[in-house]
């Protein structure tokens, strides 16, 4: 199987056929079928690793990026200032 990411799914699979027929195995017999349905299928399954693989490292940058904005507004962020302000009020109104 030639470099589907490279050249495409149904350009190796042309440059398979090619072969195929140089090696004397027929793509309408069942053993070329399945040789090529085979291929395919692998093919197939190779560039949607590839696509996987992309998405992974791109989810990886969306969660730094997240985790790192979210540190940065848990240390520069002013809710623990006002919970402790509002504890304080409540309980200068049940003092009251």
């Amino acid at each position: 199987m030639y470099n589907a990411g490279l050249i495409g799914i149904s350009g190796s699979l042309k440059l398979m056929r090619i072969e195929m027929e140089m090696a004397g195995i027929s793509a309408k017999s069942l053993a070329g079928a399945m040789m090529l349905t085979k291929a395919a299928v692998l093919g197939t399954a190779a560039a949607a690793m590839t696509l996987l693989s992309a998405l992974n490292t791109v989810f990886l940058v969306i969660g730094t990026i997240v985790t790192a904005a979210t540190i940065l507004d848990s240390i520069f962020g002013t809710a623990s200032k006002e919970i402790s302000e509002f504890s304080d009020a409540s309980s200068r109104a049940e003092e009251a």
